[in-house]
């Protein structure tokens, strides 16, 4: 069960990729920055590294391994999870 501060980090994270056009990858530094700007107070980096995690696991968020270093993008369950938490 997530507690409401874990809630409203996980959705600005899902919100920072779903702005993004779905053919285009975020990097990992500007879904953190974009969703860091989103939450007051403001997360830490642990916090961020959570919710990163566990979007990722729950195949909320896509990772994809690049030079660059990961590139995110939102999956269709996702899409759904923010529908269900407004």
């Amino acid at each position: 069960m997530l507690t409401p501060r874990e809630i409203k980090i996980r959705r600005a994270v899902l919100l920072s990729a779903r702005n993004m056009p779905e053919d285009i990858l975020l990097s990992d530094e500007m879904l953190r920055a974009d969703a860091n700007r989103l939450v007051l107070p403001r997360p830490t980096t642990a916090e961020l590294d959570q919710q990163i995690a566990a979007a990722d696991c729950a195949r909320q968020l896509i990772g994809i391994p690049s030079d660059e270093g990961v590139q995110w993008q939102l999956s269709i369950a996702g899409r759904a999870w923010l529908v269900a938490h407004p």
